[in-house]
């Protein structure tokens, strides 16, 4: 009950300072940060409650992974494990509900920890990115993007850098996903984290600037999320 009214206030709070003119760029690094906080302890409760044998990285992705979020948007996470999965998905599942119960609503699309797609070892999340990386369809590249901003919020940030350190060394010199990934930010407001590392080394631009005209779309849709997928499609599954 504690955690779901920090939750309201958290929310009031940036209404508040949206109705002031407060900039985007410090109100989302202050909301996503409060959030952050917010979600570190649904987590740390969850785990209490369960006996997960294994390391373990849970990722936040979209907006949060981006640390731009202003009112509250639905979910957007996955989990690296080393371990038995069945256990995993269990304490995932808790804290999808948890957070869903702070007002933190599921992703309508299922981009969640607790679905077996985005519950994942280090070796199998490889793969999923190698596919996405490989692929040309820009509606693909779309879709995928929503991963490409994870960013390490609870377990062993280790996973999640190793992983980050793959997918960078992939994609440099990847010039047909680079082409198609260049394609898809024009037809859409592109996510910013890990991709603006992948567009710069491919001749993408300056990715300040984008990071700011991104920051300005915030202020003047402070209710969006995801950025880069609808409620209907959902990434391939991995294989």
């Amino acid at each position: 009950e504690q955690l779901v009214e920090a939750a309201r206030d958290i929310r009031t709070l940036t209404r508040h300072l949206l109705a002031q003119g407060v900039d985007a760029g410090p109100l989302t690094a202050m909301v996503s940060a409060l959030n952050d906080a917010l979600t570190q302890r649904v987590i740390q409760l969850a785990q209490r409650r369960r006996d997960l044998a294994g390391a373990w990285c849970w990722l936040a992705l979209g907006s949060e992974g981006r640390m731009e979020q202003t009112l509250v948007t639905d979910q957007d996470n996955a989990l690296i494990m080393e371990g038995d999965r069945s256990a995993f998905l269990a304490f995932a599942d808790q804290v999808n509900r948890d957070l869903d119960a702070c007002g933190f609503p599921l992703c309508k699309g299922d981009i969640m920890a607790r679905n077996p797609r985005w519950c994942l070892t280090p070796a199998e999340w490889r793969r999923v990115f190698d596919d996405w990386i490989r692929n040309n369809d820009p509606q693909a590249l779309l879709h995928a993007a929503i991963f490409f901003d994870f960013r390490p919020l609870a377990g062993e940030t280790r996973l999640a850098g190793e992983l980050r350190s793959f997918v960078l060394g992939e994609t440099r010199g990847n010039r047909a996903f680079c082409r198609a990934l260049a394609q898809a930010s024009r037809e859409t407001r592109p996510p910013l984290g890990l991709l603006v590392l992948v567009l710069g080394g491919c001749g993408g631009g300056n990715g300040h600037d984008r990071r700011q005209r991104e920051r300005r779309g915030a202020s003047e849709h402070p209710g969006s999320g995801h950025g880069t997928h609808s409620a209907s499609k959902e990434p391939p599954a991995p294989t």
